[in-house]
């Protein structure tokens, strides 16, 4: 600006940079032309059955706004669609907004393969439909009901969130601190517990010492004083688990769905009960067992049938120990 200032003199910005509506027109045509190209490129994968998709509903904090998204596959993911969704979140408007979308691509509403959560509303809306539940939204509710039970059941771990909690919000709210830790405090958030919880308890262990240091200049010691230091290595250690596992499960461009019953049993096998746990180990491992079979169980049972449906040979199988 400062240099179109010296050579052309007084000019108004508003003939060097584009407006809202200039920006809204050209996002469109860019969209549109984007979404030509994917449904071009799709037509020749529908004709062979080999086009899948999967759909989400979030909402807006600010605005209160539902959206719907909607991703197609191949080996390959785009994101097709997403837009605004202002009706009431029934099934019977989600199941008319894929159908929608699916049919201006070309695709078959009914034939087309998705995978989504497990939301009631969701589950309806694609109930005519050849579904498949997500994985890592199975594994999450199985988490984070694990978590929240363990929670209720022993108070030493729900004072440790709380603590844990208490000390990333006073350090995100005040400026400078974060800065100064060898790890930046992460909070432990409600999408993806298997990611958070362990960033949240990881970060407070990495950074303690310091941490500790700077609230003490500070006259806030208390903030951190009473987080039980061998309790939250313990459940940093019980969660650090989930991130490797869950790296062969999140992958975006590559299929996944092999990796599904390797990872189920790796996480039973690793909150399999031993004779030297201590107590709160023992406690974490007997709910987080209990809630993976109850919810990831059935999901994985459905795999199975397609995978032996498809190859007779996979009926009873084993895995490596590698």
């Amino acid at each position: 600006m400062i240099r179109i200032g010296a050579k052309y003199g007084n000019v108004s910005a508003s003939n060097i940079l584009p407006g809202r509506k200039a920006i809204s027109k050209s996002t469109v045509e860019q969209i549109n032309t984007i979404k030509q190209d994917i449904c071009s490129r799709l037509q020749d994968p529908i004709q062979r059955d080999a086009v899948a998709f999967t759909t989400d509903l979030w909402t807006d904090n600010g605005t209160d706004e539902s959206d719907i998204g909607k991703e197609l596959w191949t080996l390959k993911r785009a994101m097709y669609a997403c837009k605004v969704f202002p009706k009431i979140k029934t099934s019977e408007n989600i199941e008319f907004e894929l159908d929608q979308i699916l049919t201006e691509v070309y695709c078959d509403p009914t034939n087309t393969p998705v995978t989504t959560d497990k939301g009631a509303n969701m589950v309806a809306a694609t109930a005519q439909k050849i579904r498949i539940d997500c994985a890592c939204h199975r594994i999450n509710t199985a988490i984070k009901t694990g978590w929240e039970r363990a929670m209720m059941e022993n108070e030493e771990l729900d004072q440790l969130h709380d603590d844990v909690n208490k000390a990333v919000t006073f350090a995100k709210k005040s400026s400078g601190i974060q800065s100064e830790l060898p790890i930046s405090l992460k909070r432990g958030g409600k999408t993806r517990p298997w990611r958070s919880l362990y960033s949240m308890f990881n970060s407070i262990l990495q950074s303690y010492g310091k941490l500790s240091d700077i609230l003490t200049e500070k006259n806030k010691a208390y903030i951190v004083a009473g987080i039980d230091l061998n309790l939250l290595a313990i459940v940093t250690k019980f969660f650090e688990k989930l991130n490797r596992i869950f790296d062969i499960l999140e992958f975006g461009s590559i299929a996944s769905i092999q990796n599904v019953a390797p990872s189920y049993y790796a996480l039973q096998n690793a909150w399999e009960i031993e004779t030297d746990d201590d107590p709160l180990t023992r406690i974490l491992r007997r709910i987080m067992t209990e809630e993976l079979v109850q919810k990831v169980w059935t999901s994985l049972n459905s795999i199975h049938f397609i995978a032996a449906y498809l190859d007779p040979t996979l009926k009873s199988f084993l895995f490596s120990e590698e």
